[in-house]
């Protein structure tokens, strides 16, 4: 018994677009192959309008790659990531063709705001007489996307100074790294060796000098 050979493109299949999306689960023969919708991959990221950030403290914040297939729910993701950065007034991501119909270019728009601020106050008091306070924050140091609080506060009875310094990307990683002056003291204590026991730690390692 012969059987006619079964047309490639009249077999059930499951059609997916660029953000491999099922676009239908009828038989292909609805469409001719050349229809079929590929995947798209992203030849290139443009970042513009950032006059005082840098392009790497943007792009990390990119959960594509170039060269990756593209996806429009990462993308759409990506522009959430950089809006909660908090540097920017806006955030635009376009979708330009690219070298080759299945590359695409996205270029990302920001627009900068102010990330720094300046209080001094002033007060008296009856039992510490006059009240001085300053402090400064910077959530954007140097456009690196560092953060430092500089805060001073003075009377006549004590004065107080407070540096605070974060690191979002520690090691190139994202793990915050906090660093105060008042941890100095802490990392310095004369008895941490005695409470960490690195001595134990290196017996059983059996690491041997040399």
């Amino acid at each position: 018994m012969h059987h006619a050979p079964i047309a490639p493109e009249a077999c059930p299949a499951l059609v997916l677009n660029a953000d491999y999306r099922p676009l239908s689960y009828y038989p292909l023969s609805l469409w001719s192959w050349q229809d079929t919708i590929k995947a798209v991959f992203l030849e290139r990221v443009n970042i513009v309008g950032n006059t005082r950030t840098r392009d790497e403290v943007i792009r990390r914040e990119f959960r594509l790659t170039e060269g990756d297939a593209f996806n429009r729910v990462l993308s759409d993701r990506s522009r959430t990531r950089i809006r909660a950065l908090g540097f920017f007034r806006d955030v635009n991501i376009q979708e330009d063709p690219g070298s080759a119909p299945d590359r695409t270019v996205l270029t990302v728009s920001v627009t900068e705001q102010p990330t720094g601020e300046l209080a001094l106050g002033a007060g008296y008091s009856s039992q510490q007489g006059l009240l001085l306070d300053f402090s400064y924050t910077e959530r954007n140091l140097f456009g690196r996307g560092q953060f430092l609080r500089l805060r001073a506060s003075s009377s006549s009875q004590r004065q107080q100074l407070d540096l605070r310094f974060t690191e979002p990307r520690f090691m190139g990683r994202e793990i915050a790294q906090v660093m105060g002056h008042q941890g100095a003291d802490w990392l310095e204590r004369a008895e941490r060796e005695t409470e960490e026991r690195p001595d134990l730690l290196m017996a059983a390692l059996k690491l041997k000098p040399g």
